[in-house]
Formats: C-alpha cells, structure tokens, sequence
C-alpha cells in the first residue's frame, strides 16, 4: 500500500504544530479579560513549509499570534493571509477564527513554478468567547492592533521535492510491533476483528494471510485424534459446526486471543469456557490469561485537536450488558447497561471505515444497525455517540468542545475511556437515530447490509410453503434519508437457500437450478442468473460473498469466482476425486465456506458431519483471488480462524489443534575442517527452521516440498524421501580480499 508523500508530510506537521502550541499553552500565563483597557500590539508569525516543493505538492502555512487568547474559550476573530503569485495576482485565505492557542493554518498546492510571497495578518479588534455551537459574543472590550507577520517566501520548482524514502519491505523473517516510521509496511499489518469491515463477512481487503504452508507453531486445543485401544480408529469428538472446541480467533496488531477448551463446562458455548488467552501470533507464547468472554476485537481511532491515534479493545456484545477491555492486557474498562434492541428485531454490526456521520472522530467505531419490520422502525447505535459527552464531561470522553469541531473538524479532549454509572452508562445514550419505516407482515430471519453502499437487505419466510421475501433500504450511517427501496421479491425454494448482499444486488441461491439469482437492490429489477454450479454436489453452497468486481461462492463441489457484473464464470476450482475415501465421490466443500484477504482466498473440504472414524483426505486451500492459481494447501479437516499480519490461523480437527502458517526463523552454520587429507579443506555447516512450534528446530525446505514436510513434522505423515532444502550458496575471500563462489547445493 502506497501512501502518497504529501499526505505524509501534511499530516506530520499538522500534529507537530498541535503538539507546538499544546507546549506553548502550557506556559503561558493566563490572564482574565478586562472591561475598560487600551488596545494592545499583537505580534503575528508565519511558518511555510516544507519549502522548497514541487509543482502540485501540497504546503502548510501555518500562522499564530502572541499574546495567546487569555482562556481557552476566547479567539481571536479575523485571522487572514495573503499568497502573492510569480505573476503578481494575490490569493486570499481567510477570514478564519482562529483556534485556543492563536494558531491557524491551510494547506496550499502551487500550480507553477517560481517565487511566492507569504504574509499572515491579524486584523486585530475585540477578544471572542466560543460558546457552545458558533455562536460568538464579545468578551468585554479587550482589543488587540492589527499586526503582519514577515513575508516568507515559497520557492516552487517543476520537479517534485522528494520526501524521507520508506523503510523497504522485509523480505527476512520480522515480528510485531511495525515501528511507527515504516509507512510503506501498513501493508503486512490488518486486524481481523469478528465486525465487518468495508466488506462483506469471511472477508478482508484490509490485511493478507499466509502465502505459504509453512506452520510456524500449533497448539492443541482438546484432546484430539485416535485413542486406538477397543476403539480402534475412533476419533475423539470434533465439535464440528456446532460444539467446536476452538470457537473465536481475533488477531490484533501481531497478537492473537482464543480460549482455552474447558471439557467441563460445555462446547458451543463462548459464555462457557473459562480462559481467553492473549498469544503471540509470532511465537505461540501465551502473553496473559483472564477469564473474560468476548464477542469481537476492535482497533479505535481518535483523533482531536489535543489527542491522535489508534487504540484496541477487546468486546463482549452480548445483551443485556456490552463489556468493555483493554486488548493490551486484558483489563475490564468499562459496561454499557441496559442493553435491549426490543422483541423481533434483527441486528447487523458494522465498523465504520469512513469516520462519517456527525459523531465520528476517526475510523473503526462500532455500529449497530436494528431492524424491526413487524413494529416498523430502524435504528443505529453507535458506539463513538455513546462516548460523546456533548461538552457534559460524562462519558468516556473528558472534554469536548464545538469550537474545535468548528474549525478543525475534530474535536478537542482526550479520549480516556472509564467506568462510568448512572445515566451516562446507559446503553440508550447510544442511539444515532430511530426511523419510522413500512411494516411488514412477516417474521425477519436474516439482515444484512452491504457497507459499501450501505444498503441493507432483510430475508423473511413463510415456513409452511418455503415462500421467501426480500427486503431492500437505503441505510446512510447518518440515518438522512433511510427508507425501504425494493420489495418483497419473491422467491420460492428450498429453506436453506443461500442470500447475499452486495455490489448494489440482492441475490439468493436456487438449490434446483444450481445458480444465483440477482436483483437490482434499489429498484428490486432482476440483473442476472450466475452461471451454473455443476453436478452433482453444486446444489449446495457454504459460503458466499462479493469481493471486488468479483463474486466468490464456496460450494460442495468446489470454489467459484463470478463476474460481479455479469455472473459469467472467471475461474472455479473444483474438488478433486476422492476415490475410496467418501461415498460423494468428491472431498465436499465444508460448511465454514472461505475467507479472503487481500488476494488471497482459502477453501476447506470436510463433510458437514463426520463419523466417528473420520474420512481422509480433507485439505485447506490457497488460492490467488484473482486468478483462482493455488498456492498452497496443507492436510486437515479444518475451519479457517483469523487471517491477518501475514498469518493464517486454522483449526484442525483431525488432531484438535489450531495451526498458525507463516513464515518462521531460520538459523544457518558454517564450518571449516583443515584436517582432511592433502590440501582439501572441508566446509561443512546447517540450515535450521527455527520456527516456535519445534524448538530444536529442524531441516529448512524448499518451498516446493513445504507441504509434505509440515504434515511430516506436524502431521505425523510419511517424511518425503526426495525433499529438496533450501538452496546454500558457499562463498569465500582470497588472501587478496576477492570474493569467489565455490559453490551451490540443495540438500535432500
């Protein structure tokens, strides 16, 4: 991910000023406005920079006054300046209010090379008081004199100045945390939370898997496998898709948390299971345990005129109180009371990635949307409304004032989330807005929205004669302008057809046909009928979603990527024969369906219910997203967990373990032995896999025979006879300091 030079610079020196004047505040005397002064000088002071810069590049000009307003509610009221061209014409900024600290600034990208003059002025005249809103009264007759600041000048070239070169990409084996300098490596970072992001659920534009079947480190999580015995090649419970004894993966910043199985208390059940533990995904080492029950992750921004930046939590969304943690440690932070979205209403959790609607301070808060046709109403609770404390000091944020909103468009305070009681912890708080939509006369079974476009689509039924309607609104996060825009289309089919939402379509699966039906969500008009799944397990699917211009469906028989637009097949992936070992005569699809990450899209195979001798064969694949080429794939009867930071996390039930794919350490030995015969010398040394996961480490390999090695190491498989390690180049001076290569070998 590129991130453009300009935006850089720009947002660097916008918090550095912040930080400027936050000092120079806190040195400044303060002093109380008086009612009958004479005008006193002002002083006015200018800064360009960067300077010189290109054509086209981007420049602040930023201006402050002394004295300082006397409190932090005052201003001073008509702040301008003035821009002279090479050509003489003027460019004039302002008049602005200025902020707490008598500072201003703009941003300014010249169109043609040459000289600028820069000028800052302060019209002077009477001190104003920020009241809450924009409204502004005078604060006694206090006044300042007009003053300028001194001309600067901007030095403009054709080319463009180049800024602080990015760090390079790794390409040896790194851990988390990404120092905060390596701009260009935002690419290898990514959460993945549980909430759905700007895409639809299984997926993640946002972050990438592993692009390699190398296991870092696994960990079991139950007693798994064969006991053998009078039980012969019985297997120990899986859990399956409904008592799975490895039920949430969240990964954070290079640090994953999953529970510990308790046998005693239950499966299925998050609410049962007595320890989360917080691990390093680069090691498998658990960091710190607590007995907590968490739902979803979360990575907050905040962004105010005295505080920036991201800050992670760990969730519990559950009714009837919301639990709040420090992702860090673990720590209770705070509770939400009160919970209740009321009898028959359907929820749809949502992060925003846009920072919109008018209590948004930065991006990632959490949104729930409710949707309740019997009643005929819709509404959304956000979490950044709930925080805000309107300038009330009661919430989670200490101070908030309109003035900063005004002017920045951001607000000023810091963000300290706390306990809190009484009415300020009260879950309603929370609601953004509450809207009267058309009742329906049916029960909701499933709501989705699509966050890109923000539309919603509710699926109901008539369970007697499998009757299906659907539902589609125009859901905006402000709540402006929500109202239903198509529906019912009907659909007559099987119960358990598929539906999905997204690129401005509502579609469902027709297990008889084999193929997807679209609609046009805003009109309800038909689109298109995908092409066919094909015979004679394409008439289930497990999983769906559209990604891109494209449209993936995961089905028993294999994995499809559609033409979003048309429905046309660009690539499938079709399972392969499994002989002896089903009675489908294919390994099926599983029903955890896929997930993708950047380019990259994973499909496992196992059978929804297994026996107690369980089938063989079963796999995880990796497929490029694009093209549909495979990449990797490893053995197991698997469910796909977290994909993020360039980790994979996968749990196997074959063995009741929680894989983790990346790439790992490695450690290499060198040697030289004089005392073989004649003038021979012999070299001789190691190449070791270092990952966690053994820890004596063992041979390194060629990527080429990745995936027999790991089910070898860590699958108890057959050691490939013919596997190639990884290429040793052997190099050495001469006497004369010249390098000589003295040769190259793969080892087997």
């Amino acid at each position: 991910m590129k991130i453009s030079n300009g935006f850089k610079k720009t947002a660097a020196i916008v918090v550095i000023m912040l930080f400027i004047f936050s000092a120079i505040l806190m040195t400044a005397p303060v002093t109380t406005a008086a009612t009958s002064n004479p005008p006193e000088p002002s002083f006015t002071f200018l800064s360009v920079a960067p300077n010189p810069i290109g054509v086209g590049q981007t420049t602040t000009l930023s201006m402050w006054i002394y004295p300082l307003p006397p409190t932090a509610n005052t201003r001073y009221g008509n702040l301008t300046l003035t821009v002279t061209k090479p050509d003489g014409t003027k460019q004039e900024f302002g008049p602005a209010l200025d902020g707490p600290l008598g500072n201003f600034y703009w941003n300014f990208a010249p169109s043609v090379a040459g000289n600028y003059t820069v000028v800052a002025h302060c019209n002077g005249g009477q001190w104003t008081a920020a009241q809450v809103g924009t409204a502004y009264v005078p604060l006694g007759d206090l006044t300042r004199l007009p003053s300028d600041s001194a001309a600067v000048t901007l030095t403009v070239q054709d080319d463009a100045i180049q800024f602080w070169p990015d760090t390079p990409l790794p390409t040896e084996y790194w851990t988390f945390p990404i120092n905060a300098q390596n701009y260009a490596w935002a690419s290898l970072g990514g959460s993945w939370t549980g909430i759905v992001y700007d895409t639809m659920s299984g997926t993640n534009a946002w972050t990438q898997g592993s692009q390699t079947a190398h296991v870092l480190w696994n960990r079991q999580m139950a007693f798994g496998g064969i006991d053998g015995g009078f039980f012969g090649a019985n297997s120990y419970a899986g859990g399956c898709q409904y008592e799975d004894k490895g039920p949430l993966n969240i990964v954070l910043n290079g640090r994953c948390y999953m529970y510990s199985f308790d046998q005693s208390a239950g499966w299925g059940d998050r609410n049962l299971y007595n320890t989360l533990d917080c691990m390093d995904i680069a090691t498998g080492k658990v960091l710190w345990s607590r007995n907590m029950s968490i739902t979803a992750g979360q990575i907050y921004e905040y962004n105010s005129a005295n505080q920036v930046g991201l800050h992670a939590y760990l969730w519990s969304l559950s009714a009837p109180t919301y639990k709040m943690y420090d992702a860090f440690n673990g720590q209770w932070i705070m509770d939400i009371a009160n919970v209740s979205t009321g009898t028959g209403t359907v929820t749809c959790w949502l992060a925003d990635t846009a920072g919109c609607g008018p209590y948004a301070s930065g991006k990632g808060g959490l949104q729930l949307y409710m949707l309740n046709v019997q009643n005929g109403w819709m509404a959304m609770w956000n979490q950044s409304k709930f925080f805000m404390s309107d300038g009330l000091n009661d919430g989670a944020i200490t101070y908030q004032a309109q003035t900063e909103k005004d002017q920045y468009g951001i607000y000023g305070g810091q963000w300290r989330p706390r306990n809190i009681t009484g009415a300020a912890a009260q879950w309603a708080r929370g609601i953004q807005w509450n809207v009267t939509i058309p009742k329906e006369p049916t029960t909701i079974y499933t709501f989705v929205i699509d966050p890109t476009t923000r539309i919603g689509v509710a699926d109901t039924y008539f369970t007697v004669s499998n009757f299906v309607s659907m539902y589609s609104y125009n859901i905006p996060a402000n709540g402006v302008g929500v109202a239903k825009l198509a529906g019912p289309v009907n659909f007559t089919g099987a119960m358990l057809t598929r539906n999905v939402v997204g690129n401005g379509l509502m579609g469902r699966f027709d297990m008889a046909r084999m193929r997807y039906t679209f609609w046009d969500a805003k009109t309800g008009a038909k689109s298109f009928d995908t092409d066919p799944l094909t015979n004679p397990w394409g008439t289930v699917t497990v999983g769906d979603a559209f990604y891109g211009d494209k449209f993936y469906v995961a089905g028993y028989d294999g994995l499809y990527c559609f033409d979003a637009n048309t429905g046309h097949v660009i690539w499938k992936q079709l399972n392969p024969n499994s002989g002896m070992q089903t009675p489908y005569g294919i390994w099926l699809g599983k029903l955890s369906g896929f997930k993708i990450t950047g380019d990259l899209v994973y499909y496992q195979t196992g059978i929804w219910h297994n026996t107690e001798i369980y089938a063989r064969g079963d796999r995880t694949y990796c497929f490029n997203a694009s093209t549909g080429a495979q990449i990797w794939n490893m053995s197991g009867y698997s469910d796909l967990r977290g994909c993020a930071n360039g980790y994979t996390q996968v749990f196997n039930q074959y063995d009741q373990c929680m894989y983790t794919f990346a790439k790992g350490p490695s450690a290499t030995t060198v040697s030289a032995d004089q005392s073989v015969s004649g003038a021979n010398v012999l070299i001789q040394g190691s190449v070791l896999d270092k990952s966690p996961g053994k820890a004596n480490g063992y041979a390194a390999i060629s990527d080429t025979w990745m995936t027999q090695w790991m089910e070898y190491i860590y699958e108890q498989q057959p050691k490939p006879a013919n596997a190639i390690g990884v290429p040793v180049s052997i190099d050495a001076y001469d006497p004369n300091g010249n390098l000589i290569h003295l040769g190259r070998r793969n080892k087997r």
